[in-house]
């Protein structure tokens, strides 16, 4: 096939199809696809024509389109287009196979989304196949360079690439609006925006009509070298792999990988936020396997950022990430932390952040200023800066004996951790660790210094957070908070949902006391039948 009329019929046609292009096909107005169509070529695809503005395909409701073995370039170079390359309705499916590539593509206009593929609605799926790729795509409106899904559309990518995208807001590579986006495999690497270089997702994550915003990591997924900008859109700065506002975020795989990603501001790694339009703003970061390392930022969060948002850590690895000292940049000031974590409840938002940690790695971090494991903070401007309850915002990090935390360095205090003006408490269970080790070093470089059962304790501390709690009277592994204002504390807790009980040295003991107990019996009862040879003498 290699006229433009003869492709228009053949995708408008009902019923299913292989289309081969026998060359390049100069696309001038937009191509409905209908049934159930397979596009291919023996050598070029399809450009948009000179003068054209439209998209190149719409995937109508009800059909299903693959690419394979074929180029579709949006010919940028001859001006901008007001709709991405390729849009899906819904229902309806787009799967970009091996050997497709969609490229050059400039989508301008304030309310515009996506450069490369847009789909909306319940039921529109696109797919990412191993071999594909989206490339050189850019989005001036609301985001998404490469891909942008919107209410309810699903994002499913088991390889291929998304490279070298930009945004001039959010989600150089994707933008997710309630919408999901599962990815296996494949990877995102050296996308740009103002803020999410990577992705930016946006929306609900418990909402029972629009709580469909969710990202999962899963499989081999690589998320790295992208970068939120200095310069650009409305919010600049946050979150060079990921910016989250509100949704799901779910990072579940060893083998999975947020890396050497760069943030102007914050959140080099991953950047967690709440989303100020959803009837549930909380956005929730969930770390159960995976890693996040060699991520830079230039304020808070090498790693990870979190503002007024939720973050469990559970599992996976947090390392060598890094907050820029002043040599490295112009930015006045060293009081900029958090190589590995900052957690802070910005000033003027009005909610309550916490992250919890119950498992997983933090090590080999680094901050210019404080903190160079963990920073923890709450925002400074409540009528009364040290009433637990009247405040604007309080940031809680708790910690558990199962998470490590170790081998990280800042320049101003805190190596591992740095407490300002917020609640950390660092929660032991009773007995031994599952290595067998009185309690886990989780807030020392030193295995000498660890919080033992020995350790002095003061007075209970009275906070909703920690009622029944013991407040620690030093720490010595790296561990330092702000002298300058009134803190919440630091503090270390036994685990009252677990009742104390014996340990496992006291256990051996109690078995041994019993098993001579039993013993003893026997023979007492033994020799009270002389009729039986069991040693007894009369």
């Amino acid at each position: 096939m290699g006229t433009f009329e003869e492709l228009k019929a053949a995708l408008a046609a009902p019923g299913s199809d292989d289309i081969v292009l026998t060359g390049t096909i100069q696309v001038t107005e937009l191509l409905p696809v209908n049934g159930e169509k397979t596009l291919s070529a023996q050598g070029g695809g399809l450009t948009r024509a000179a003068g054209a503005t439209s998209g190149l395909l719409a995937v109508q409701p009800g059909a299903s389109l693959t690419l394979e073995n074929l180029q579709i370039d949006g010919n940028r170079a001859a001006g901008a287009a007001s709709a991405a390359l390729v849009q899906v309705g819904a229902p309806a499916t787009l799967t970009l196979a091996s050997g497709c590539t969609l490229q050059n593509s400039l989508v301008q206009g304030a309310g515009t989304t996506g450069g490369g593929v847009f789909a909306t609605g319940t039921g529109a799926t696109v797919a990412v196949q191993e071999g594909a790729l989206v490339q050189n795509c850019s989005c001036t409106g609301r985001g998404g360079g490469g891909l942008a899904l919107t209410q309810g559309a699903q994002l499913n990518m088991s390889g291929g690439s998304v490279s070298q995208n930009s945004a001039a807001n959010y989600g150089g590579g994707v933008y997710l609006l309630d919408a999901g986006f599962s990815m296996s495999g494949g990877e995102l690497t050296g996308n740009s925006a103002a803020s999410g270089g990577g992705v930016a997702l946006f929306g609900s994550a418990v909402d029972p009509v629009a709580g469909r915003a969710q990202l999962s990591l899963l499989g081999s997924a690589r998320i790295a070298g992208n970068s939120a900008a200095t310069t650009g859109g409305t919010e600049v700065g946050y979150g060079g792999g990921v910016y989250q506002a509100g949704g799901n975020l779910v990072i579940d795989s060893p083998e999975a990988v947020v890396e050497e990603n760069a943030a102007a501001k914050e959140g080099g790694g991953l950047y967690l936020t709440y989303y100020s339009t959803s009837p549930y703003p909380e956005g929730i970061l969930s770390l159960k396997q995976g890693t996040v390392q060699r991520n830079t930022a230039l304020y808070w969060g090498g790693g990870i950022s979190s503002r007024e948002g939720l973050l469990r850590m559970s599992g996976g690895l947090v390392a060598e990430n890094r907050v820029l000292t002043t040599e490295e940049t112009t930015a006045s000031g060293t009081f900029y932390g958090g190589g590995g974590i900052s957690a802070e409840t910005a000033t003027g938002f009005g909610g309550v952040g916490q992250v919890e940690l119950t498992g997983g790695t933090i090590r080999q971090n680094s901050a210019g200023g404080l903190g160079g494991g963990v920073y923890n903070a709450r925002g400074r401007t409540p009528a009364n800066p040290n009433d637990r309850q009247t405040s604007v915002g309080r940031m809680a990090f708790i910690m558990s004996d199962a998470a490590l935390l170790y081998d990280n360095t800042a320049g101003t205090g805190g190596d591992d951790a740095w407490n300002d003006n917020g609640v950390m408490v660092l929660r032991r269970s009773y007995g031994p660790n599952s290595q067998g080790q009185p309690f886990a070093g989780w807030f020392t470089d030193d295995p000498d210094h660890r919080y033992t059962v020995g350790d002095t304790a003061l007075a209970p501390d009275s906070s909703l957070l920690n009622r029944t709690g013991e407040e620690l009277s030093s720490l010595t592994g790296g561990f330092a908070e702000d002298s300058a204002v009134e803190p919440y504390g630091l503090k270390a807790v036994w685990d009252a949902t677990v009742p104390p009980g014996p340990g496992i040295d006291s256990i051996w003991l109690i078995l041994g006391g019993l098993i001579l107990l039993f013993t003893l019996l026997a023979a007492l009862l033994c020799c009270r039948r002389p009729q039986r040879d069991c040693g007894c003498r009369k």
